[in-house]
């Protein structure tokens, strides 16, 4: 998401709001410029949060937190939770100590999905197991 707010910033291009006679969806994601010119340590806020999906497998990232869903076999099939900061290796999953992390973090996953109209596969074509959510938690 990052990606083309990034070289529309690089190649000094606004974001068009119109194309065609017809409205242009602004752009999610932030300018990486101030990383790649050391003027900033983040361009995100602890509270900004940010969503992707490929495949069925699904992920929200907001500060220090992540919420992922990777289809087995290679993960759970259902919601992990991990905090980056004190668990960069997504080792110890977090879902069930921390579930007001959790619920919210899922809640921002609804907000991204519907915003972004994303339909998951009834099969994964990376893992062939279902990728449907089941229930958040």
């Amino acid at each position: 998401m990052d990606v083309p707010a990034t070289i529309l910033k690089a190649a000094n291009v606004d974001h068009p709001k119109t194309y065609e006679g017809k409205a242009v969806t602004p752009l999610q994601g932030k300018a990486l410029q101030p990383l790649l010119d050391n003027s900033k340590d983040a361009v995100r806020d602890p509270s900004d949060w940010i969503g992707w999906e490929l495949f069925g497998n699904r992920a929200i990232r907001e500060g220090d937190w992540k919420l992922l869903w990777l289809c087995k076999p290679f993960g759970i099939g259902g919601w992990q939770l991990y905090n980056l900061k004190t668990d960069p290796r997504e080792i110890t999953d977090l879902a069930s100590e921390q579930p007001q992390v959790r619920d919210r973090l899922v809640e921002h996953w609804r907000t991204y999905a519907e915003t972004n109209n994303v339909i998951l596969p009834d099969r994964s074509p990376i893992c062939g197991a279902a990728a449907q959510a089941a229930p958040a938690h």
